[in-house]
């Protein structure tokens, strides 16, 4: 099933009380979009760069949506992608072929799947 962004846009307007994500003013640059690729090594999908860019970052509920801080991702914490997933490999937590974006207080993992979108230079 395809959603539109136009689509999603909709559903959050309807729940603004469960929905708290930034603006396009909290927007994640191209500048670190480009850097966590190159250190995730692989490009992230269009519709999460969307989201990255439209909301920055947020929570659904009180579960926290990971986002690019904009800060070194080897001293940033918390919901930056690329700090959770360097920590994930480095902990045998995920695999190589997931990039998780949420994980709940009741041991809920949400993650994108990738598929062979992986760059050469990652560290």
């Amino acid at each position: 099933m395809n959603v539109t962004a136009q689509q999603v846009e909709e559903l959050i307007s309807l729940h603004p009380d469960v929905v708290c994500f930034g603006s396009e003013a909290d927007r994640v640059s191209d500048g670190w979009i480009k850097r966590a690729e190159e250190r995730l090594g692989l490009a992230l999908s269009e519709s999460y760069k969307w989201f990255l860019r439209t909301y920055a970052g947020g929570e659904i509920g009180a579960e926290e949506i990971y986002s690019i801080y904009g800060v070194d991702f080897d001293s940033v914490n918390r919901g930056d992608i690329v700090y959770q997933h360097i920590v994930g490999m480095k902990n045998n937590l995920v695999g190589g072929k997931e990039l998780v974006i949420s994980e709940t207080d009741m041991g809920e993992v949400f993650s994108l799947i990738i598929q062979g979108l992986k760059m050469t230079n990652a560290q």
